[in-house]
């Protein structure tokens, strides 16, 4: 997930040189408006779960940390 994140990430932040590139090879950007705009508010709510994933991979990580983060993870979801 994290590197997936990061990959998508990257796109929306390069978004208009990839357009320019795809373009210049005579091809359509197939990506309108509202899906870029889904891509970056995919890339906002994944953003606290990487947090949690990094907190999770550290060596003092327990029990008790990990259940903390699942309550502030399932707290953040929508209804």
């Amino acid at each position: 997930m994290n590197s997936l994140l990061k990959m998508v990430r990257r796109f929306y932040e390069v978004r208009k040189e990839i357009k320019v590139a795809v373009m210049q090879l005579e091809r359509e950007f197939e990506f309108s408006n509202d899906e870029l705009e889904k891509i970056k508010e995919l890339c906002e709510d994944l953003a606290p779960t990487e947090m949690a994933v990094e907190y999770l991979c550290t060596e003092n990580a327990d029990l008790l940390l990990a259940s903390l983060i699942a309550v502030f993870e399932v707290s953040g979801l929508p209804e």
